[in-house]
């Protein structure tokens, strides 16, 4: 058995615990996922690129050396990561 009881416990508590069942619906999800990957790759790429083209228009070439930039970033991320 490849996987573990602990990852197919959803899939097999949704199917009455008919493990066939379990493992059929775990692979058409992988599948599914699957079918997700390469557009997000694409959105997660143009985003970016995005994101660049408008921190260039305002802040230069090298916006990522720009101090009130760097603060700012460094300021949410303390927010974000150190803050309950």
């Amino acid at each position: 058995n490849y996987l573990s009881e602990e990852r197919l416990k959803p899939y097999l508590e949704f199917t009455n615990y008919n493990k066939e069942e379990a493992l059929f619906l775990y692979n058409l999800n992988i599948k599914i996922s699957e079918n997700f990957h390469t557009p997000l790759d694409y959105f997660e790429i143009i985003f970016r690129n995005s994101i660049n083209i408008i921190l260039q228009k305002y802040y230069g070439e090298e916006w990522y050396f720009n101090n009130f930039l760097l603060n700012f970033f460094v300021y949410y991320l303390f927010l974000c990561c150190f803050t309950f």
